[in-house]
């Protein structure tokens, strides 16, 4: 999210009744809360170490066994978004500094802070331990904000979904599907689906908003996982019109409308109407 430090992944999933282990109430919504529950746990949680993050982990929430396995998880995910992004990683987690996730059944949902209370860049990533220990944690959606770096909210969203879904598709490990589906194969027609209804149309107003975002205190589930499908596929079909190469050129941009048209010829209006031509016709 522009300007914000914090991103949120509520556990709700468009056009399906099944709610997942991340409760609607959000019981520490601010760094103030995370920061006193990361000292916490690395003084006194168990640490598991890779050559590309450290793992916190608060004692009795995860066997040693289930450390592990996510642990692999994590150093492989690292390994193979870094692969997806190429030369195009941000620059400040190219610095070579290791990725520290925090696990512990006081995180209610996942999330990522770029910065520390005094302002300083020290990303970390949150995750609730029953999701770890289920196998439907977002890691791979966080990891990728880290690694791709901070943008508008539809941007970066958007394109952490879609890091997510073809990670976990091509290259391994899971993808939690809290708000897709079926991953990137399956978006545009959830997507066609999402924008008939009263939440899609109010939803697709922020694709393009570098300003707007979903309020963060907002209980209408129905609308954030509709704005979380329609921002995954706006991406997916920016990346197949004008290539990743080009989506990360404008990502790295802001994704301004002077970005669009110098990389792409064409304004960001005209692309997102393209893009709802493209859902409105049958995905043709």
């Amino acid at each position: 999210m522009k300007n914000n430090i914090i991103i949120w992944f509520f556990g709700f999933c468009l056009f399906s009744n099944s709610i997942f282990a991340n409760h609607l109430a959000v019981s520490c919504d601010d760094l103030k809360c995370d920061e006193p529950l990361s000292q916490k746990l690395i003084q006194n949680g168990v640490k598991y170490e890779t050559s590309k993050a450290i793992i916190w982990v608060e004692k009795g929430s995860l066997t040693q066994e289930e450390i592990h396995q996510f642990g692999t998880l994590v150093e492989q995910g690292i390994t193979n978004i870094e692969k997806f992004l190429k030369n195009n990683l941000d620059v400040k987690k190219s610095s070579g500094r290791k990725l520290q996730y925090f696990v512990s059944p006081k995180i209610d949902v996942s999330h990522v802070y770029y910065k520390d209370l005094k302002g300083l860049y020290d990303p970390k990533l949150f995750m609730p331990s029953q999701r770890v220990k289920d196998h439907n944690a977002p890691y791979l959606h966080e990891t990728a904000h880290i690694l791709a770096g901070d943008n508008s909210e539809w941007f970066s969203e958007g394109f952490a979904s879609y890091i997510e879904s073809y990670v976990s598709e091509n290259m391994g490990g899971y993808s939690a599907h809290i708000f897709d589906l079926d991953g990137n194969k399956g978006i545009d027609e959830q997507a066609a689906k999402a924008i008939r209804t009263k939440a899609g149309k109010a939803a697709i107003q922020l694709i393009g908003d570098n300003e707007k975002t979903l309020s963060l205190s907002s209980n209408d589930q129905t609308l954030r996982a509709a704005a979380y499908v329609l921002y995954q596929s706006a991406v997916k079909f920016l990346i197949k019109n004008v290539s990743l190469e080009k989506t990360m050129q404008i990502y790295r941009e802001k994704g301004t409308e002077k970005s669009f048209n110098e990389v792409t010829n064409h304004t960001l209006e005209e692309w997102k109407t393209k893009w709802i031509q493209h859902l409105t016709t049958g995905n043709k």
